[in-house]
């Protein structure tokens, strides 16, 4: 009598290996990001802008204080300009040397934040130059000068409110803010609604000006 074959050995339950887990965060800040060839470009070309604009306004009031010293003139309107020119002319520079080196989070950060302040102003002197223009519409003689000065107001304050507000949503491109070192910031989104309401009001006041210099 021959002894029942012994049963192989019941296959163990194999399970599958576990998935990779995909974790979704958001990059350190030391994170070194490619930044593309046009990128550089395009921040560059957006930093001779600013350098453009700021350091004229720096230097145009400072030769003539320093012409009108040398003629033996002192004139206080000279020191005025020179204030208000370094004033308006600094945070240009500033930004643009921002975009060229220490591209980094609170560079980022701080670019905005001068930009947004320059567009606020910018913002109230074409309202500004948009009232003037409506006040002096019929004005005669030297009045109309009042015309003629509200609007290059008007028009020289949009020309940089437009520098501004184009800079900051420029900044606002993924492929701009990892060239300074991230991906996303919790205030990219307020800055981006800001930008947007800000050029809501920009164009309120465009259409009220023209409606109001219409009808006056």
């Amino acid at each position: 009598m021959s002894l029942p074959a012994e049963f192989p050995p019941a296959s163990q339950p194999t399970t599958p290996p576990p998935a990779p887990v995909q974790v979704i965060g958001y990059a350190s800040l030391g994170t070194d990001y490619f930044v593309p060839t046009k990128v550089k470009v395009l921040l560059g070309l957006l930093a001779g802008f600013h350098m453009l604009v700021g350091v004229p306004l720096i230097v145009s009031p400072i030769v003539s204080l320093v012409m009108s010293l040398v003629s033996g003139i002192l004139d206080p309107g000279g020191m005025v300009g020179v204030a208000i020119g370094f004033a308006t002319g600094a945070p240009n520079v500033a930004c643009g040397l921002g975009m060229l080196w220490r591209r980094q989070r609170g560079t980022w950060r701080a670019i905005h934040g001068v930009l947004f302040a320059l567009a606020a102003l910018e913002l109230l002197a074409f309202i500004g130059g948009a009232a003037l223009s409506v006040i002096g519409k019929h004005e005669t003689g030297w009045g109309a000068l009042t015309l003629v000065f509200g609007l290059i107001i008007a028009v020289a304050a949009s020309l940089l409110f437009w520098l501004h507000v184009g800079s900051k949503l420029l900044l606002l491109r993924i492929n701009v803010r990892r060239a300074f070192g991230f991906e996303y910031d919790d205030r990219v989104r307020l800055q981006r609604l800001g930008t947007f309401m800000m050029m809501s009001l920009y164009a309120g006041a465009l259409l009220i000006g023209a409606v109001w210099y219409t009808l006056a």
